[in-house]
């Protein structure tokens, strides 16, 4: 490594090694050489914990390799606990990328990674794990997310209480951050998925709202007017290219957001067609959450989707805005839901 000056491709290491060896390399050797890089990197799952020689220059998979030199995390492993002063600027580094992403600002992750790496004394193999932790916090909170960081499970607690106290200065300005999917000829082929096994919540969102009964999702996301218009709209345009894709194009211009031109007391919020051009009314429900986050109905929808009977669709739009999927419940309603009542129409008895 230090004849082609410390840091190379794994391209420039096998020619390095090619050079330095006089006598006949094994048939495997291009595999032994990715082997040893790994075994003796704290960046790679595979390290062995005996020598800390090299790190990962742009993260595991980049095929960028260096010697570590005398400098962070030289003796320590990713699979030291974190300090709380570590962690407590990981996220600071963490939302304030999340915030340029948000506003549409330019940023480097790798310039955040090497200054951040100037106080945490980690690799950037480990900071780019921990910030993958803190997206499949924000993830199950519903929460946007950056883009490039993909949630990683299994985080600490001290780092998803400094989560959390971020978020609570934040709950406004995250929940208003909704951008508008794109449709793409795609789409069609792969938006719809089978819905999901019924299953209880997690106890990380019922320990979340108790901490702070604000993180509810479910209760956010019937609130937010603006995430609600935009699923509706995300189904105006999907059922639009359904149609056309299955050679209802003649339907198309009928498809009716019901919600917008007449308003949302009708019980559901589109009317769109089925394969058979028959009328189908669809109720939409979204969230930036996974597919297993609650929602509310009302008695008005569930009743609505009795009365519709098989025309009725509950459409269930989840991990909303980044890549988003839908489900689809055919009514009735209750043969599918467990109900929850959580709110009562209360009169004086006597």
């Amino acid at each position: 490594m230090e004849s082609i000056g410390g840091q190379g491709s794994l391209s420039e290491i096998y020619e390095a090694v090619r050079a330095n060896r006089q006598d006949t390399l094994p048939k495997s050797w291009e595999a032994i050489v990715r082997r040893e890089l790994e075994y003796n990197s704290s960046d790679s799952e595979s390290y062995k914990r005996r020598y800390n020689l090299f790190r990962s220059v742009n993260g595991i998979g980049s095929g960028v390799w260096a010697l570590r030199a005398n400098g962070p995390d030289t003796n320590r492993t990713d699979r030291e606990i974190w300090s709380e002063g570590e962690v407590t600027a990981l996220v600071a580094d963490y939302f304030a990328m999340l915030n340029a992403e948000i506003l549409g600002q330019p940023y480097s992750k790798t310039d955040h990674r090497k200054v951040l790496m100037r106080t945490v004394s980690r690799t950037e193999g480990s900071i780019e794990r921990k910030h993958q932790n803190v997206s499949a916090i924000l993830q199950r909170l519903g929460y946007p997310w950056i883009d490039g960081y993909k949630p990683l499970g299994n985080f600490q607690d001290a780092l998803l209480r400094e989560v959390l106290r971020h978020i609570s200065d934040r709950i406004v300005s995250l929940d208003a951050a909704i951008a508008s999917p794109e449709i793409s000829d795609t789409t069609i082929q792969t938006v719809f998925v089978d819905r999901p096994a019924g299953n209880e919540r997690s106890q990380f969102s019922v320990e979340i709202e108790q901490l702070d009964p604000r993180l509810d999702l479910a209760e956010r996301d019937a609130k937010n007017r603006d995430l609600g218009r935009a699923g509706e709209e995300f189904v105006i345009s999907v059922e639009r290219a359904r149609l056309a894709n299955e050679g209802l194009g003649h339907l198309v211009a009928d498809v009716s957001w019901i919600a917008r031109d007449i308003g949302d007391g009708l019980g559901y919020d589109v009317i769109s067609f089925d394969e058979n051009g028959e009328e189908i009314f669809i109720e939409v429900k979204t969230t930036r959450g996974g597919e297993n986050t609650p929602f509310f109905i009302t008695e008005n929808e569930r009743m609505t989707a009795i009365r519709k009977g098989g025309r009725y669709r509950l459409y269930r739009v989840f991990q909303f805005s980044r890549r988003p999927k839908i489900y689809v419940i055919h009514g009735p309603l209750d043969d599918v839901l467990h109900l929850d009542a959580t709110v009562y129409r209360a009169m004086i008895a006597r």
